[in-house]
C-alpha cells in the first residue's frame, strides 16, 4: 500500500513542472497522511489542480455506510465497483518527492524508509478522484485513491506493494479521458529499481505532529537491518 508521502518542493517548482497554476495554500510537506486535502492535477477542458480527501468514496456510496479506501490496486481497479468509472472518468496526477514505506524486522517493531527517485525531484503518483461522501464531510467532495501495483527489487526489500508512478512524458496520456485502456494499462507497469533509491528516514515521521525536512533526510541504519 501507499499510506504516506512527501512533496518537499515549493509551489514555483510544481507549477513549471506540471504547468499549472496551484493555489497558494499548496506549501511543502513532509509527512503527508490520509484523511487530509491533497493537491492533484486533473485535464477536464485543461489542466487544474483540485484538493480532494484523501480517501476515495464512491458517488454512489451512502454518506452512513462510506468506508474510505485510500489505495486502488491497478490489477482489479478495472473491475471493482467502487474504481470502474473513477478509473474511466477521474484518473489523476498526485506531486510527490518521495513516498514511505514501513519494514518489519525480527521483532513486531517497523522501521520507516523513504524511496525516491535518484536523480529527479518529483514524482507524478497515479490516482483516481470521486466525489463522494467522506466522513469527514457532510456533504459530497472530491475523493482520492493512489492507485498501487507490484514492487521492483528495490521496494520489494522493504514492501510488498508500490504506488504506480507516471512519467512526465506520459502525463497528458495518462489524464486524457479519451485514453484507450490499453494504452493506460501499459503505464501503470511497475518502474525499474534503478531508477529508484531507499534509505532509512527516522520514527518521527510515524506521527503526523512531526513535519519537517529531517523526516527525509537518511537515519543511522541499525545493525539489525544489515543482516
Amino acid at each position: 500500500m501507499c499510506g504516506r508521502f512527501a512533496r518537499p518542493m515549493p509551489r514555483p517548482v510544481l507549477e513549471e513542472h506540471f504547468g499549472v497554476s496551484f493555489p497558494e495554500s499548496v506549501k511543502p510537506d513532509w509527512n503527508i497522511a490520509p484523511g487530509l486535502p491533497v493537491p492533484v492535477v486533473v485535464d477536464d477542458a485543461g489542466r487544474r489542480v483540485l484538493e480532494p480527501v484523501w480517501g476515495f468514496v464512491p458517488e454512489w456510496a451512502e454518506r452512513a455506510k462510506a468506508k474510505p479506501s485510500i489505495n486502488a490496486r491497478s490489477e482489479t481497479v478495472w473491475e471493482k465497483k467502487s474504481f470502474r468509472e473513477a478509473i474511466k472518468k477521474g484518473r489523476c496526477l498526485v506531486p510527490a518527492g518521495a513516498f514511505y514505506e514501513w519494514k518489519r524486522g525480527y521483532s513486531a517493531e517497523k522501521t520507516p524508509f523513504a524511496i525516491r527517485y535518484k536523480s529527479e525531484e518529483i514524482m507524478a503518483l497515479a490516482a483516481i478522484v470521486e466525489q463522494g461522501y467522506h466522513p469527514s464531510f457532510m456533504e459530497k467532495q472530491p475523493t482520492m485513491a493512489i492507485l498501487t501495483c507490484m514492487p521492483n527489487e528495490l521496494v520489494n526489500s522493504v514492501h510488498n506493494r508500490m504506488p504506480v508512478i507516471i512519467r512526465p512524458e506520459h502525463y497528458d496520456l495518462w489524464l486524457d479521458p479519451s485514453a484507450p485502456r490499453e494504452k493506460l494499462e501499459e503505464l501503470m507497469q511497475t518502474l525499474p529499481s534503478s531508477m529508484f533509491e531507499t534509505y532509512q528516514v527516522s520514527y518521527k515521521v510515524g506521527s503526523l505532529r512531526s513535519n519537517g525536512p529531517e523526516l527525509l533526510m537518511e537515519a543511522v541504519v541499525r545493525p539489525s537491518l544489515l543482516d
